[in-house]
């Protein structure tokens, strides 16, 4: 009887011991925060900021912010003295603010701030939301003279800022207009093309070639802004220095001149060389660019110096040829490839 049950009490054991291993149970990945629910939909969207330089601690006015969707301008104000509820700052200077309709119908809390620091928040006037109400995006800091994105995953959106980095009294005039600008998809900014600078791409003829180009090799300096820097140092003790910082802001061109020659069709002659020069000097017809001088001043003791910065625009001449079955013209054209600064200084003594 006890062989019997030390039997039964041990062939539990020994099934278990033969059965085929388990494998482990995976341990479950974490899952992604769930996207909350969608809110309102506010019937404009407003976005706000504050300006910042941290190189010299400024925050700037008279700055021109614009903000693009798809590559088109959308909105755009100048910086200056102002305030936002969101801030909780009061009036500070370098505040812009541009309000947009919001065409996507994006609710308020689809907005994402990934590299700014920012927040959102609705105004809702009663009423309906699609047309009483508003979402305020407030940017607490945001670089003189960036480029910042501001995404919508759920609608793949994005809102760009772009802010440029030069006073508005010194932007190009092409500039200062509305929907004026546009933005590439690799983040260029470039003049809109109008009928006044592009010449009408319609042509029937198919015969035009360029035959040669003459790039040529010197470079015409055409000063464009002087800036006057006064530092009196005439009752100091010791050596006054200040760091001088600006960002002057241009547009790269080509011009062509084809003197009223009519043996080649103007427009299909303008594109074909417009190309070939593009592909040259890699960057495209009215293609918004920006230098930045910084310059440390530094006057003695006893001293007034005057320091005068000199903006220049580099422009090269070249020649084309163009032929067509019967013809043969040799374009002219110039090319603005760069923005220089020089800086002089007159020094004259108190005494």
């Amino acid at each position: 009887m006890r062989i019997h049950y030390l039997i039964l009490f041990l062939l539990p054991f020994s099934i278990l011991s033969c059965a085929p291993a388990r494998p482990a149970t995976p341990i479950p990945e974490p899952t992604a925060t769930p996207t909350p629910p969608p809110g309102g939909v506010p019937k404009n969207i407003n976005f706000s900021g504050k300006l910042v330089n941290k190189q010299n601690g400024e925050w700037p006015n008279n700055r021109l912010v614009v903000l693009y969707l798809k590559g088109e301008e959308v909105g755009r104000a100048v910086s200056k003295m102002g305030k936002s509820e969101l801030s909780g700052e009061g009036l500070t200077d370098g505040y812009f603010n541009i309000q947009v309709a919001n065409i996507y119908e994006i609710p308020w809390n689809r907005f994402l701030f990934p590299t700014l620091a920012g927040k959102g928040n609705t105004v809702f006037d009663g009423g309906s939301w699609l047309s009483d109400s508003r979402l305020d995006i407030w940017i607490r800091e945001l670089e003189d003279g960036s480029q910042n994105d501001i995404t919508v995953p759920t609608k793949n959106l994005v809102y760009t800022l772009k802010v440029f980095g030069t006073d508005v009294a010194f932007l190009p005039k092409e500039m200062l207009r509305d929907k004026s600008t546009r933005l590439t998809k690799d983040n260029r900014v470039v003049l809109v093309a109008t009928a006044a600078t592009t010449p009408d791409q319609k042509s029937t003829r198919t015969d035009i070639r360029l035959e040669t180009v003459n790039y040529g090799t010197t470079d015409k300096e055409v000063p464009i802004n002087k800036i006057t820097v006064p530092m009196d140092n005439c009752k100091g003790s010791s050596v006054l220095s200040y760091r001088y910082a600006q960002t002057q802001t241009f547009v790269k061109k080509y011009t062509m001149d084809y003197g009223g020659q009519i043996g080649i069709e103007i427009p299909l002659g303008f594109i074909t060389l417009l190309a070939e020069l593009q592909s040259k000097y890699g960057f495209e017809q009215s293609q918004i660019d920006s230098q930045t001088v910084e310059y440390d001043m530094k006057v003695d003791p006893g001293w007034n110096v005057k320091y005068i910065i000199t903006w220049s625009e580099v422009w090269r001449s070249g020649n084309a040829k163009m032929v067509t079955a019967n013809d043969s013209v040799d374009v002219p054209f110039q090319v603005k490839t760069n923005l220089i600064y020089r800086v002089d200084s007159q020094k004259s003594n108190c005494n």
